[in-house]
């Protein structure tokens, strides 16, 4: 498999985990510090949330496409890449499912990671 087919798996893997948890923290509610001292209660929270269950799954599922990334690619691309590529997905990911704003500040940075990917590869 060629290494840019699996730094977009990653990203997107990548990007699906911070969109899972955030979806599955949404539906639990904001986390205080104060729940730190019932960490037990807190953790049943998080595992039972099917959402968050699949954000654990899929961090070792990125965490073996990481692995595969930088044993072929070099290493100062390989992280670069692959953190752009997923910081595009999850505004994208933002906008699509969560409804959120891009800014024009939000555009301006896609257009110069994607222009930095380019420039480091």
């Amino acid at each position: 498999m060629r290494s840019y087919v699996l730094i977009f798996l990653f990203s997107l893997t990548h990007a699906l985990i911070s969109l899972l948890i955030k979806i599955g923290l949404g539906k639990i509610g904001k986390i205080e510090i104060e729940q730190i001292k019932h960490f037990p209660t807190l953790a049943q929270a998080l595992v039972t949330n099917p959402f968050i269950l699949s954000g654990f799954v899929l961090i070792a599922v990125s965490l073996f496409l990481y692995y595969l990334i930088v044993s072929r690619t070099k290493l100062s691309y390989a992280f670069l890449a692959t953190r752009s590529l997923a910081y595009i997905l999850v505004i994208l990911f933002s906008w699509i499912i969560l409804k959120e704003v891009i800014t024009v500040k939000a555009l301006l940075g896609i257009i110069i990671i994607l222009t930095g990917i380019y420039l480091i590869s």
